[in-house]
């Protein structure tokens, strides 16, 4: 039985055109086993037989083509009423073995898995389904935040006793420190996930890649972040997306996701690059988890002088000691200056009205925002010149240019205005590419 089941082997090889590490990555075993197994120095378990009996069963099993298909946007998975995560879903609008979803965890983290399944002889619903399924009742059986390494393995094994196979990403995120959280990540036989850092957003190393589930304990390969700071998005692809948007090329549609999230358009036109018109030959799928904390968030008014002067007492407590007294107390005149700006002409013709002030530290500076639900940039010009203001309010905007490192101002979604204040960090850490 055994040299027959090697001959198997061998030629499973030779009719797929696999190289013994790919196989082995296929079968979810390392290569040195593929090979004792050829040469009959290691006997092949049953585990090992049965897959590769239902891999040379899926291979030979020709996949539909061709159809035009379009995208939901967006599709809001099991994660809802977070005001952390933002979690969004571009699919195919019929089912498919493609999906992505993020589950709510206790203490305000998150579990967010996208993947790929293949049911052996089975549709592709049903599988998908059962992964689902799977979660929702092991998550329903925990007290806390699941442990990443115990949940992809004991999903490995009831993959292994359904006979489904995953390629999938999984990512458990726990709050941390102040507005960071620490990261847990595995990533099965499918494209490494961006982790986008920023903004301007740069990417930082995702997870390691480890064979498709199931598989062995020890080839599944764990990545840890630790304090990972705001704001920062994930974007889990699968490698039929990947290569439509590159044009057979995998990698390439990787960096058109990329460069256009690492750009300046706006977050939700994510859609206009995923429906280019192309014809996709595989399911897709593309989800993004978005993570946006600060460190102070305060919501009040334009006549609120005490909650204005807590948020500049507690911007100067975070920047004591790190960086020069002068260099600071100009950055809280600046902040000063915005807030002072909004009062005066965010509400014309009203005693008051809604402030938002909030700050953080990021990776390369401190940014603090100050938001008002006012006028808008251009109705507050022409209020301005009314009332011979004009001179004002360029002298407080060249001081905001001046004390800051960076100073822009944007209009907000609905009615209102955003000023923006950074401040460069003397010794910022690096990115990884």
């Amino acid at each position: 039985m055994e040299a027959a089941t090697q001959t198997s082997l061998s030629e499973a090889r030779r009719e797929t055109g696999l190289t013994q590490a790919q196989m082995a990555t296929a079968l979810g075993v390392s290569q040195p086993v593929i090979s004792g197994v050829e040469r009959g120095k290691i006997p092949i378990s049953s585990r090992l037989q049965v897959r590769l009996a239902r891999f040379v069963e899926e291979f030979r099993s020709p996949r539909s083509v061709g159809r035009v298909v379009s995208f939901e946007l967006p599709r809001v998975g099991l994660l809802s009423g977070s005001d952390t995560f933002r979690f969004e879903v571009w699919q195919r609008p019929e089912a498919s073995g493609d999906f992505a979803c993020a589950y709510a965890l206790p203490g305000k983290g998150v579990l967010f898995v996208c993947g790929d399944i293949a049911g052996h002889g089975m549709p592709y619903l049903p599988s998908r389904t059962f992964v689902q399924g799977w979660l929702t009742g092991y998550l329903a059986n925990l007290s806390g935040s699941p442990r990443l390494e115990d949940l992809v393995n004991k999903l490995s094994e009831g993959l292994e006793e359904a006979n489904f196979q995953l390629s999938g990403y999984f990512v458990v995120i726990t709050p941390a420190v102040g507005h960071t959280v620490n990261y847990e990540a595995a990533c099965f036989a499918i494209p490494e996930p961006l982790l986008l850092l920023g903004p301007p957003y740069k990417t930082r190393i995702s997870a390691n890649i480890s064979p498709a589930l199931p598989t062995e304990p020890q080839m599944i390969k764990i990545t840890h972040i630790d304090a990972l700071p705001a704001p920062w998005k994930i974007i889990a692809g699968s490698d039929g997306l990947y290569q439509r948007l590159g044009v057979g090329n995998e990698n390439e549609g990787r960096r058109r996701i990329r460069r256009w999230m690492s750009g300046r358009q706006a977050e939700s036109e994510l859609s206009q690059l995923l429906e280019d018109g192309s014809i996709p030959t595989d399911d897709e799928v593309c989800a993004v988890l978005t993570y946006n904390r600060w460190d102070i968030e305060q919501r009040t008014n334009t006549a609120s002088e005490g909650e204005k002067s807590r948020f500049v007492e507690v911007i100067k407590s975070q920047l004591d000691s790190l960086v020069d007294a002068l260099v600071k107390n100009k950055f809280i005149i600046a902040v000063t200056e915005a807030m002072d700006n909004a009062c005066k002409h965010a509400y014309p013709g009203r005693p008051e009205g809604p402030l938002e002030l909030r700050f953080r530290s990021e990776l390369d500076c401190w940014r603090a925002e100050i938001l008002d639900s006012g006028v808008g940039i251009s109705n507050r010009a022409k209020h301005g010149k009314e009332n011979g203001e004009t001179g004002v309010r360029h002298e407080g905007m060249d001081v905001m240019r001046e004390f800051t490192s960076h100073f822009f101002i944007t209009p907000k979604r609905s009615n209102g205005t955003i000023v923006t204040l950074l401040l460069n960090k003397p010794n910022p850490q690096p990115h990884e590419k």
